[in-house]
């Protein structure tokens, strides 16, 4: 039954992950080990059971989650926005490089 509970399950894989980083980082000595210690956030997840005795947090919360979400789209739409602008760009200014470059004999122009 212990492993049909999910945080049971989440608290064994940072326990695990933790002694992984001692015994990469201390006993074997393997430098950069310390990314591993990002797994401990997980634990933090632990704090969603409380959500269901503070409904004000978790509006709170999912309010923040949707404003995230909304943000990363924006995001997106920038991307994609700069991306085609560059292309724009390169496409005009190869063709003047190309012109400069025949006129001056530049190498720097190509």
């Amino acid at each position: 039954t212990f492993f049909l509970h999910p945080m049971n399950i989440l608290d064994l894989t940072v326990a695990v992950f933790g002694l992984a980083e001692v015994i990469l980082a201390d006993i074997l000595e393997l430098p950069n080990v310390k990314m591993l210690r990002l797994f401990r956030i997980a634990r933090v997840s632990r704090i969603a059971r409380l959500l269901k005795y503070f409904p004000t947090l978790y509006v709170l919360l999912r309010g923040f989650t949707r404003a995230m979400e909304a943000m990363m789209w924006g995001f997106i739409m920038i991307l994609f926005m700069l991306c085609l602008w560059a292309m724009v760009a390169v496409d005009t200014i190869h063709d003047i490089s190309v012109s400069v470059h025949s006129q001056t004999g530049e190498e720097w122009c190509v």
